[in-house]
């Protein structure tokens, strides 16, 4: 009985210094010491209840080994597609990023121009590849029949995103005609992080546009924006993000700069500016005037990472301004599990491509010839 009891404590404290090592191992390499400012940063990482939590995120995780089948299929797509389907490592950016270009058998055996939507994938503003999602990116160009581009972007510093974003759209309008696409009619699908980030794009080439003449004709050229899942509050994204404990390991605070940058990067917070001009200028038809691409939020119900609110929330903002907009919950769904099995056609989310985001994207091509 005292063997028993015995073994039975050092088991229980094998758990417990395996769940503590975990959380300071975790925060060390994504926390400390660059936590945002709030009391204690070192001494909170080791609260019992922080502990449990940042050791549920891990074990989360861990459970994505799930995916190793897509994991291994993207692998061998991605190195065995071949041009004209698929043209690899383009450089566009300043800041020394490549991007892919993937092309449908219709798209390729047609003279005719097709739009182009540009894949930006999500990741937290930390992690991510276009070599991922090159499966989501190819499913997308053959059920659109358009020319799909999948960028890189320099991680973890909104301003060099943007920049990235902006680049991006620069070279696809000086280069998209070599591969098949058309430079004045593109549109933008993003999830998560990028979702956000395409959405903050548009804004800031709109606010730009006003006195910039390159962001004018920049803007002229976006007609459209499927935002799935995003984040556009983010002072209200890291309060939740405090209530999961995992507010000193997210790359969130850290990618919008600190605090300056919360409401800044905000795409709700931008709107809300705009409005507050209209009222104190009375320039409601001049913000009217704006050529403002057909935005589409799409956000899943049962979604534990990016609660539905934050769409719900920047539709009614954006609907008070007089944007093309349009708000769909996906029923049952979370926040990755639909974008995953986007890349397997043999998975019933996979339908999104098909029954909605494909939809959305000819709706957005026929409303702007």
């Amino acid at each position: 009985m005292i063997i028993i009891t015995y073994n039975a404590l050092l088991a229980v404290v094998f758990i417990i210094s395996t769940l503590y090592l975990n959380s300071i191992l975790i925060n060390y390499k994504f926390g400390w010491p660059t936590s945002p400012p709030f009391d204690r940063p070192y001494l909170r990482a080791l609260n019992p209840i922080k502990v449990l939590q940042v050791n549920r995120e891990l074990l989360s995780n861990i459970l994505s080994i799930r995916y190793i089948n897509l994991f291994i299929a993207w692998k061998r797509f991605y190195n065995t597609i071949k041009p004209p389907y698929l043209y690899k490592d383009i450089l566009y950016s300043v800041n020394k990023c490549r991007l892919d270009i993937h092309r449908s058998e219709k798209s390729v055996s047609s003279k005719q121009l097709r739009p182009i939507v540009v894949y930006v994938y999500g990741g937290a503003w930390m992690g991510g590849s276009k070599e991922m999602y090159c499966v989501l990116a190819a499913n997308l160009a053959n059920l659109t029949n358009c020319i799909v581009c999948c960028p890189d972007y320099l991680l973890g510093n909104v301003v060099h995103m943007l920049q990235d974003l902006k680049d991006c759209t620069r070279w696809l309008i000086n280069h998209g005609k070599e591969y098949g696409g058309d430079p004045d009619n593109i549109i933008f699908v993003g999830h998560s992080a990028g979702a956000h980030l395409c959405v903050l794009n548009m804004i800031e080439l709109i606010n730009q546009s006003q006195w910039n003449t390159e962001s004018n004709n920049i803007v002229q050229k976006i007609k459209g924006i499927i935002a799935i899942a995003g984040i556009y509050d983010i002072p209200q994204h890291l309060l939740f993000e405090i209530g999961r404990g995992v507010e000193d390991i997210s790359g969130m605070y850290r990618a919008m700069l600190g605090v300056t940058g919360l409401k800044r990067y905000s795409p709700y917070f931008l709107i809300q500016d705009i409005l507050s001009r209209n009222d104190s200028t009375n320039s409601i038809q001049k913000e009217k005037d704006i050529p403002w691409p057909f935005i589409v939020l799409l956000h899943g119900e049962k979604d534990t990472t990016v609660p539905i609110q934050q769409s719900e929330k920047f539709y009614i903002a954006s609907n008070d301004l007089g944007i093309p907009v349009e708000f769909h919950e996906l029923k049952h769904r979370h926040h990755t599990d639909y974008i995953i099995d986007m890349m397997n056609e043999k998975h019933q989310y996979h339908k999104i491509i098909s029954d909605i985001i494909a939809p959305y994207v000819e709706k957005i091509i026929l409303c702007n010839q």
